[in-house]
């Protein structure tokens, strides 16, 4: 029984990031469900998105060092993969999938750079040509933050 707690508890920390930050000041929190098609351009991909969550913490704020780790464990245990990884003078992008063969069914992308630090999270059927023009995966800037 210990074992199941521990790992349900692991399982809800990609989660409980935006649960815990969403009302903080200095933080902007956007949850998109349904069809998200009327806030992203998607025409001519095959994915559907079930919903998108994005957390934008400005250069004042900043997550807690113990939920970083807390999501880089879970995202260690929790069937994620490390699908890109990318860092430049302007900073640092981690993007993480849960792949079921043709396509991804979580995608959790990481973003920090000099102003912002950037939590996202895609559920649904995301496919990696997609995934590639998928602007607000690339550039948090796409919404306007």
């Amino acid at each position: 029984l210990m074992l199941c707690i521990v790992a349900v508890s692991y399982g809800q920390q990609t989660d409980n990031i935006f649960r815990k930050y969403k009302n903080d000041s200095g933080v902007m929190y956007l949850d998109l469900g349904g069809n998200i098609e009327q806030f992203v351009d998607m025409k001519d991909m095959k994915s559907d998105v079930k919903s998108l969550q994005v957390l934008v913490f400005s250069e004042d704020s900043h997550p807690d060092q113990s939920d970083l780790d807390k999501i880089n464990q879970a995202l260690g245990t929790d069937g994620y993969e490390l699908l890109i990884q990318a860092n430049s003078k302007e900073g640092k992008a981690k993007i993480y999938v849960v792949d079921k063969g043709d396509y991804f069914t979580e995608i959790f992308a990481m973003v920090k750079a000099d102003k912002y630090h950037v939590f996202a999270k895609v559920l649904g059927e995301v496919y990696y040509e997609d995934l590639q023009e998928m602007e607000f995966l690339k550039d948090p800037g796409s919404f306007g933050f």
